[in-house]
């Protein structure tokens, strides 16, 4: 504890010496010691006294007094900076569950321990800590992948049971508030434990007027009555004091996660605070440093805040929280620390400031500048070769995080006991979906796709990111798969998602399902797509749809097309829905898809989703992420293909007779396949032609000439460019090609072919309905009257038609036809005029 100390003197004599008297606290007074010094330096700029006293035989003060000119006592201790070993008061409180009871039915029981003071010892030189259990941790324990800027996680091992404390760091090292005087620790020693501790404020420095806010953190854990379920707390908070009534409110936030899931569980008010207790201890009847009060918020929250203040000017404030709320859905029980510094002391009271989201290492993926740990939204599925096989392992969903280290610009991903970490070096595939990381190790071979932000991603997301985790294992003669999907990132609070209006994302999916295989290695087949979301806030609904395209798993990929559907619905921030992927024909598995929102103003959306129906092929997990978009992005063009593709075409060729033939021949339209390098610079048209072999001379903004000769034959093929630097015709999707093929062999044909490629469009995809319309106007003028008439016969006919063609009702290649047409004829002679309405309904076909 900082202890006062005051003191008084005369400055007299020819040398200007000081004569006067100091008295020092040390927790309990021990008298006046006489003071005795001087002034030095130029323009007494510096002073220095000894002082000295004595109080019987065994008794003694000594001690000496130096300073210079100044308006503020200078700080010379903080946690981070002690002068020697300190040995420091804390009140520790934790949470223990009994499941003594659940062998016979009973269910789990959670229980609060706490209100337990002891003291932590800090040792600077040596850099360890001793929670008075004889055991000094230190360096040697730090666990540098767990660690960030904010908490240093430190495991003992050479235990039965593993000791795992997480210090929150001090000074200004933390990159999520810098504290001096007041820090804590979560540990998993006693239960579930929460342990603030520092150098405490005096009785006699707390201000007796005036008030102070003091803003900072809320970190903790809780456990589910019942269930006893693990949740992680974490939030903001701003308390205010005033001592002049000697009263404490103020707030704070909560979040709380599990398995990935975060749920805000609102703000929680303090209430009855009271600052001290009035003791004989305390010098003057002043109170001393502690506070406490109660905690009201959601329906059926019951809590207290019991805390103290820290420092010699009273900078900043360390509380214990004991909580039990119903804010998650069920019944959480919950302790935690509140650490907080204090701005300046106003003489009138300042409005609370409005809850920020909770600070995080980094504030967006572009990029990422700061080692941090994420909580991800996360689904699995499994998938067994042979198919026939029985699985050793089956898919389960545990808590998995998701660890940036800044110095190696590697990733951890965790979850339960597995692990895996990638770096740059470990990446064997890029493309604007997602960056493949691959290793292999005693556990099996990891294979993680992450989802690229900012401007190498495919829509430029900022606060989520997503990935695909697969790991294939033998066990028993059989090789399972175990496939994760995961999406992670900076999520929007509750109080930031809107409640009224609709919105829409752009978003794009990136997902693997098995190939049914007999032999390894396993492989996973690619589904990728894009489509468009909409969100109506009020009604708190998600919906959408895209296309896909399922890839195989080999080189080049043949893209089939399909679709996807997605129904949800948002509560507690929180997304829950069912995704849908169909094939070609409209058939396909459903699965959940789970997720959140993430970025100011819930500008960004991401989901994982599973698909489980029972069979390696139809099983399968991925990640959708988007941002506000009023159209579905185009993801992947011939001139941004993902990967190399194997594409079906329309094929026609002509046999031109060469001397000694006599005759020539065609062949019909016939299907065929072209394969198309991901540069669309390599193609495969009836033979491999490669970027060396075009030719400049004989290319254009139209076309690009590729030539290969040889002894017996000299092939030329002209591709049509693609994209926009076509300047007669710029197209995405579909394209074509002319190889002309000479032999220089007597006797053999000349053969000339056009091939029409490109990406497919889904069947369903194509537009069902054709509305048409016209309108007709018709002029007749006779030469002369007919004889019953006077005047000569004028007339004008004016006729219009609408209909459509409605393919979606056809049957058996027929579609049914609607018209409605409407004439109007005006005449001179009456018996002509007319007005006509009729309805036509006809089938028609293509062929």
């Amino acid at each position: 504890m900082y202890d006062p100390f005051s003191g008084s003197g005369t400055i007299s004599g020819a040398g200007r010496s000081l004569v006067g008297s100091v008295n020092v606290s040390l927790s309990s007074p021990i008298g006046s010691n006489v003071v005795s010094g001087r002034f030095f330096g130029p323009g007494a700029a510096e002073v220095g006294a000894a002082f000295g006293s004595s109080r019987g035989s065994d008794n003694f003060t000594v001690g000496t007094l130096i300073g210079r000119r100044g308006t503020t006592a200078p700080v010379v201790e903080t946690l981070s900076s002690l002068i020697s070993t300190g040995s420091l008061r804390y009140e520790q409180f934790s949470l223990r569950v009994d499941t003594s009871g659940q062998g016979i039915g009973l269910p789990v029981s959670v229980e609060f321990n706490g209100g337990i003071e002891s003291r932590v010892t800090l040792d600077p030189a040596a850099q360890t800590f001793d929670f008075e259990n004889g055991y000094a941790h230190g360096p040697s324990e730090l666990v540098t992948a767990e660690s960030d800027g904010r908490f240093s996680v430190y495991r003992r091992t050479n235990v039965s049971t593993p000791i795992t404390y997480r210090m929150y760091n001090q000074g200004s090292g933390n990159t999520e508030l810098p504290l001096d005087f007041v820090s804590f620790a979560l540990t998993d020693r006693f239960g579930l434990s929460v342990i603030p501790f520092g150098l405490r404020s005096s009785p006699l420095f707390i201000p007796v007027a005036g008030r102070a806010t003091f803003d900072g953190v809320f970190y903790g854990d809780a456990l589910s009555a019942g269930s006893a379920n693990r949740y992680g707390l974490r939030g903001l908070a701003t308390l205010t004091a005033d001592f002049g009534a000697l009263t404490i409110g103020g707030s704070f936030t909560a979040a709380a996660t599990f398995q990935g899931t975060t749920t805000d569980l609102g703000r929680f008010t303090l209430a009855n605070g009271r600052i001290g207790q009035y003791s004989p201890n305390t010098p003057n009847g002043r109170p001393d440093n502690l506070f406490s009060a109660d905690i009201s918020g959601t329906p059926g929250t019951i809590g207290s805040v019991s805390g103290a203040f820290f420092g010699p000017a009273v900078q900043e404030l360390g509380a214990t929280v004991r909580l039990v709320t119903p804010g998650s859905g069920v019944t959480l029980l919950g302790q935690g620390v509140i650490v907080a510094k204090r701005g300046a002391v106003d003489s009138t009271p300042a409005p609370p400031s409005p809850p920020a989201p909770t600070p995080l290492a980094n504030t967006s993926f572009d990029p990422l500048t700061r080692s941090d740990t994420f909580a991800a939204t996360v689904q699995s599925a499994s998938a067994v070769y042979p198919g026939n096989g029985t699985s050793p392992a089956s898919p389960k969903t545990m808590p998995l995080t998701v660890r940036y280290d800044a110095a190696t610009q590697s990733y951890t991903v965790m979850e339960g006991g597995a692990s895996t970490t990638f770096a740059p070096g470990d990446k064997v595939a890029s493309n604007r979906l997602a960056d493949t990381f691959r290793t292999s190790g005693s556990s099996g071979n990891d294979t993680v796709q992450l989802t690229p932000t900012g401007a190498r991603g495919a829509i430029g997301t900022r606060y989520v990111a997503g990935g695909i985790w697969s790991r294939d294992a033998k066990a028993g003669g059989v090789l399972s798969v175990l496939m994760r999907s995961f999406v992670f990132g900076i999520p929007t609070t509750i109080s930031d998602i809107p409640t009224t209006g609709t919105a829409s994302f752009g978003v794009v999916l990136n997902g693997v399902q098995p190939i049914s295989e007999t032999s390894p290695p396993p492989h996973l087949s690619q589904v990728n797509g894009s489509g468009l979301f909409s969100v109506d806030w009020a009604r708190a609904t998600v919906s959408g749809n895209g296309a896909v395209y399922l890839r195989s798993a080999f080189s080049p990929t043949m893209p089939a097309p399909g679709s996807f559907d997605y129904t949800g619905s948002i509560a507690n921030g929180q997304l829950s829905g069912v995704l849908t992927i169909k094939d070609a024909v409209g058939s396909g598995p459903s699965g959940p898809a789970n997720g959140m929102f993430y970025g100011p103003g819930a500008g960004e959306i991401g989901l994982s989703y599973s698909l489980t129906s029972g069979t390696p092929i139809r099983s399968g997990v991925g990640v959708i992420t988007g941002t506000r978009a009023t159209t579905a992005p185009a993801f992947e063009t011939l001139t941004s293909l993902l990967s190399d593709v194997s594409l079906g075409s329309i094929r026609t060729s002509l046999s031109i007779p060469m001397p000694s033939q006599t005759t020539s021949a065609g062949t019909p339209i016939e299907l065929s396949g072209v394969d198309v390098g991901a540069g669309y610079d390599r193609f495969n048209i009836d033979g491999n032609f490669a970027p060396a072999e075009a030719v400049p001379a004989e290319s254009d903004a139209r076309f690009t000439t590729f030539r290969r000769s040889n002894s017996s034959s000299v092939d030329t093929v002209r591709v049509y460019r693609a994209g926009s630097g076509n300047t007669e015709l710029a197209l995405s999707y579909a394209s074509l090609a002319v190889r002309d093929f000479v032999p220089t062999a007597a006797g053999s044909a000349r053969v000339t072919s056009t091939h029409a490629f490109g990406l497919p469009t889904l069947a369903s995809f194509l537009p069902r309905t054709t509305l048409f319309t016209s309108l007709t106007a018709r002029r007749l003028s006779a030469d002369a009257p007919f004889f019953l008439f006077v005047e000569p016969r004028r007339e004008w006919l004016v006729r219009g038609v609408v209909g459509g063609t409605f393919r979606q009702a056809t049957i058996a290649g027929f579609a049914p036809v609607v018209r409605l047409i409407a004439e109007r004829n005006s005449s001179t002679v009456a018996l002509f005029e007319y007005r006509r309405l009729a309805a036509e309904i006809g089938i028609t076909k293509a062929f």
